[in-house]
């Protein structure tokens, strides 16, 4: 091999020196700059942990990285990257990263602050478990929020009010229709019946009876009212 074949495999220049343990780097350099590569060879033969770095560039190799090898090195990268198998599994990777991120996000969510669509339901500290109540309709994502719920003693009302209250509009800024029936029957289909031109008005006045009380907050005027039906 000629000396000027030796070359930075990624400018080109002759200009190289090596270096290793318990080397001269200065008679390297000499040897590299006035000779193109001879000194080199001398001041490294028989090491078998040679760096060799481009004066030109910065570029630093091992013997043997010639061009040819790196233009090789070059070709074999891009055959992988033609390759359809080199790219499902990237792309698997990926997925399973994303995966991951995803789950350790997730488990970090709080109960506690679970929501509706838009409608923030909260926690209230408002003992009602001795009331026997059901919720016969709950709409609580759209506007107003509506509850129809049968209630079996009508006397607890107010506090099973002040409970949806503290639970659906705590800070009273939704629009909300709390609807307290003593008959899950005539709950059912209460609205439907009164709006239908399919009953009497007879039927809508049994109908009426069992429809006990009802509380209404508008926050845009302001407007927050429990109203009992029937006395």
């Amino acid at each position: 091999m000629e000396d000027s074949e030796i070359r930075c495999p990624k400018c080109g220049s002759t200009q190289i020196t090596a270096n290793k343990k318990g080397f001269s780097g200065k008679k390297a350099v000499a040897g590299a700059v006035l000779t193109g590569g001879i000194g080199v060879l001398a001041g490294t033969l028989g090491s078998n942990k040679i760096k060799i770095t481009c004066l030109a560039c910065g570029h630093t190799f091992k013997p043997g990285e010639d061009k040819a090898s790196m233009e090789k090195k070059k070709a074999q990268d891009a055959k992988t990257m033609r390759n359809p198998f080199f790219w499902v599994f990237f792309v698997g990777i990926i997925a399973l990263c994303w995966w991951c991120t995803r789950g350790c996000f997730n488990s970090g969510t709080s109960d506690s602050n679970t929501k509706t669509d838009s409608t923030s339901i909260q926690k209230s500290n408002i003992d009602i478990s001795n009331i026997e109540y059901e919720i016969i309709l709950s709409d609580v994502s759209s506007t107003p929020i509506r509850l129809d719920v049968y209630v079996k003693d009508t006397a607890s009302i107010s506090k099973l009010n002040d409970y949806f209250i503290a639970t659906y509009n705590k800070d009273g800024k939704n629009y909300v229709n709390f609807n307290y029936f003593d008959s899950k029957k005539y709950a059912k289909n209460y609205f439907e019946v009164q709006t239908s031109d399919n009953y009497s008005e007879q039927k809508k006045d049994v109908y009426f009876k069992h429809y006990i009380a009802t509380y209404k907050c508008n926050p845009s005027t302001n407007f927050k009212r429990l109203d009992y039906l029937h006395k």
